[in-house]
């Protein structure tokens, strides 16, 4: 066969369709990788630190690892152990800090407990006159008198300079 002479048309047109499928297999599979990486940048990583859980995995944990405190803040237990360190209740005005210590008030009614009451809602409504019960409250002194206590003076509202002005010479 002459150099000259055209190949078939079937070869030809095999060919260029090998062509296409090999050129459409590689685009595509360049297009699929260039978005797979992009998801994987995407993705939200956790860099360093502890993770957030849930809260019923995290009570599921606790109770599977034998950690948890028969004192419970509503469904949630304490750390078993870290029941006699302090606990400070923060927030604004209706978030429910009331509502968390009458929880945790009748669950450890009759253990040592220290409680801050300034207001005496909770002394109305826990504060039980057994004999020897320390109380620093003067109110409860003054209707129990034989209960130990300490008064508390609130601090004062003046400042030094009134203080010092409202001395008699």
């Amino acid at each position: 066969m002459p150099w000259s002479q055209e190949k078939p048309n079937t070869t030809l047109f095999l060919e260029k369709a090998q062509t296409l499928l090999v050129g459409t297999a590689t685009f595509f599979s360049m297009l699929l990788f260039f978005f797979l990486r992009g998801r994987a940048t995407k993705k939200k990583q956790h860099i360093s630190g502890k993770k957030q859980i849930p809260a019923t995995l995290l009570k599921i944990q606790l109770h599977l690892k034998r950690k948890a405190s028969p004192i419970k803040i509503d469904p949630m237990p304490l750390l078993k152990g870290t029941e006699t360190q302090h606990i400070l209740v923060t927030g604004g005005t209706g978030t429910g800090k009331t509502n968390s210590f009458h929880h945790i008030l009748p669950q450890i009614r009759f253990q040592k407990t220290i409680l801050l009451d300034p207001t005496g809602l909770f002394v109305e409504k826990y504060f039980d006159p057994l004999p020897k019960t320390p109380f620093s409250t003067p109110l409860i002194q003054e209707q129990h008198p034989g209960t130990l206590g300490v008064s508390v003076q609130p601090p004062s509202t003046t400042t030094p300079l009134q203080r010092a002005s409202s001395r008699k010479p």
